[in-house]
């Protein structure tokens, strides 16, 4: 079979369009499991430092780190990172809801 017979018998055979859904379902599994990752990654961190913000606000979603000094980069940034390195790169940072985070950093503007 000549490769422009080989390539008509592929499309004619629904070719690409399983390829799209073969695609589609690996990128969306392989996207779960680094959801659920940095998921667990992230609670170890919250863990680590206190598993709550000064406010009480516990839910995973709304805590950020907020950096005491200098910082190699954002959390959210090094996600791919073993737990490990971002252990070390929030030893000294503070845990903060989303709203302390914006009083800490934005709070001149409603003075």
């Amino acid at each position: 079979m000549s490769a422009e017979a080989a390539k008509r018998w592929y499309w004619e055979h629904g070719g690409k369009e399983k390829k799209r859904l073969y695609n589609k379902a690996h990128l969306s599994d392989r996207k779960e499991k680094e959801k659920e990752r940095w998921k667990q990654k992230k609670q170890a961190l919250v863990d680590m430092l206190g598993g709550a913000c000064k406010c009480g606000y516990s839910k995973l979603s709304g805590l950020t780190f907020h950096h005491n000094g200098d910082k190699n980069d954002d959390v959210s940034n090094m996600r791919d990172k073993p737990l490990e390195v971002l252990m070390d790169e929030i030893k000294d940072a503070e845990l903060l809801c989303m709203n302390c985070h914006m009083e800490l950093h934005y709070g001149w503007l409603d003075s």
